[in-house]
């Protein structure tokens, strides 16, 4: 099978080979061995480097398939020439190796991919604080793991969604979204949102000078049970 991927990451295995981390158009993830590809002779070793667009054949192996005839259709410099930019298409690349699961294709995420890393590429460095934000709401819906914001997921109350006053509304992952003030103090669990906090996570106002952790972040984090560096570098 021929078919197009983004490369996630690479793993040294045996002497010369890598087992490469993709996600594909036609299957989704997969996991595939690019052989000899240390050898200083290699031809595909340039092609598969992490990030870029690639074209290559999958053959049937004993293991694992084995990518041939690799060659790149983008390898995004844009990105990988600014620190901003490759610390947010490394998220992207960190959370779908940890929770997309393997040979399940999503014509819907590689699309979001693909647009995801062609804006980035194009995009100023004053805007990408707020596009990594609104990718990271697209990326939890197409993914299935957004969570319930229109409401209190416990009463089911709107007031007070549009208020200005901090910690009015927290984030409770047991109930897979937003409680109320009065939800959460009868629960005690959850995580109080500042108002800023509360508009990034609604996408009814971005922060430009928000630079910490936010609502989204945490959501990622809960997804993948670990804190990711990624966002440390992000802000940092």
């Amino acid at each position: 099978m021929r078919t197009r991927a983004i490369v996630i990451k690479k793993q040294n295995t045996n002497e010369y080979d890598q087992l490469v981390t993709c996600y594909t158009e036609e299957l989704g993830k997969v996991m595939a061995i690019a052989k000899s590809i240390l050898k200083k002779t290699s031809l595909q070793s340039m092609h598969l480097d992490v990030l870029n667009l690639v074209e290559f054949d999958l053959i049937e192996g004993r293991a694992w398939p084995i990518i041939a005839s690799a060659q790149s259709e983008d390898t995004y410099l844009p990105i990988k020439n600014s620190i901003k930019k490759f610390n947010i298409a490394s998220f992207f690349l960190d959370v779908i190796d940890k929770i997309i699961l393997e040979n399940e294709r999503d014509t819907s995420m590689w699309s979001f991919l693909i647009s995801n890393f062609k804006e980035l590429k194009e995009a100023k460095e004053e805007d990408i604080l707020n596009i990594f934000r609104k990718r990271q709401v697209g990326f939890l819906d197409i993914s299935g793991y957004s969570p319930k914001i229109d409401n209190c997921s416990v009463c089911l109350t709107k007031e007070g969604l549009d208020c200005e006053i901090d910690h009015e509304w927290a984030l409770n992952f047991d109930m897979g979204g937003l409680i109320c003030h009065n939800c959460y103090l009868q629960a005690n669990r959850g995580i109080l949102l500042t108002s800023d906090n509360l508009k990034i996570l609604r996408q009814t106002g971005l922060a430009d000078n928000y630079t910490s952790k936010t609502s989204l972040d945490m959501i990622f984090e809960n997804i993948t049970n670990r804190r990711l560096n990624s966002l440390g570098f992000i802000y940092r």
